[in-house]
């Protein structure tokens, strides 16, 4: 989560974790990051669900952890999220 709010490193912090998946704590495995953007009142997370892009914001509520070994952003991502896509 520090790496969250500590991007200049953007484009770093997009390499970082391009690629890896999201798992969901109420959800599971759903798709992959595609992008991380930072030119908003709150960076945001890009995520490839289901042929679509999904936004979300990269907070703490939200992002709960990231385990650069396995390659994954551990989220819980708020209820509805997906249905508004």
């Amino acid at each position: 989560i520090e790496e969250l709010s500590e991007a200049d490193e953007g484009r770093l912090f997009l390499k970082q974790i391009e690629g890896y998946r999201i798992d969901d704590a109420q959800l599971g495995e759903l798709g992959v990051v595609s992008d991380y953007i930072q030119k908003t009142i709150q960076d945001i997370l890009v995520m490839e669900y289901q042929g679509q892009s999904i936004m979300f914001p990269a907070v703490e509520p939200i992002v709960k952890g990231i385990d650069h070994r396995k390659k994954k952003v551990f989220t819980d991502l708020p209820n509805g999220l997906l249905d508004i896509y």
